[in-house]
């Protein structure tokens, strides 16, 4: 899921997002387009979070454990529950990885779409393959990681 999440939260349009952008300018208190573990503990503090709950909420929204922060597209798919996600919004993002239209998707997909460094890209598609047992995403596929979110 996090792989598909991950490429959805490229394909939202500002409607979509309007919310969370009034969210992520709270968090993002630098204005620099990230958000750092500073500025998440200060915004979980009173939720009764110890550091290290919030150190792994800081590094499950994180795809590469080398930034120092949170970036936006990051953000949003941490939080595609919040958002009003489409099959519209699904098949855009599979016809842009499928762009030799196979029918499926491989990791070597994934990696052009979304310019990730080899180990974050590996990492995200161990997770997705494990969840599906293949070599390749079928959009069949990306519908079952994203039944729960779309509306």
């Amino acid at each position: 899921q996090r792989l598909v999440r991950e490429v959805l939260s490229f394909s939202l349009l500002p409607q979509q997002v309007k919310h969370l952008q009034k969210e992520f300018g709270k968090l993002d208190v630098d204005g620099i387009g990230e958000v750092t573990f500073a500025a998440l503990k200060c915004a979980l503090k009173d939720r009764g979070l110890s550091e290290e709950d919030i150190g792994e909420i800081f590094d499950a929204m994180r795809l590469s454990k080398a930034e120092s922060g949170i970036h936006w597209h990051e953000f949003i798919a941490a939080a595609l529950s919040q958002c009003q996600i489409d099959r519209r919004n699904l098949a855009l993002v599979f016809e842009r990885a499928d762009y030799e239209h196979k029918g499926y998707i491989t990791f070597t997909n994934c990696t052009r779409l979304l310019g990730k460094d080899a180990c974050v890209m590996e990492k995200m598609w161990g997770e997705s393959k494990c969840a599906i047992d293949c070599e390749r995403i079928t959009y069949a596929d990306c519908l079952k990681f994203v039944a729960p979110l779309a509306r």
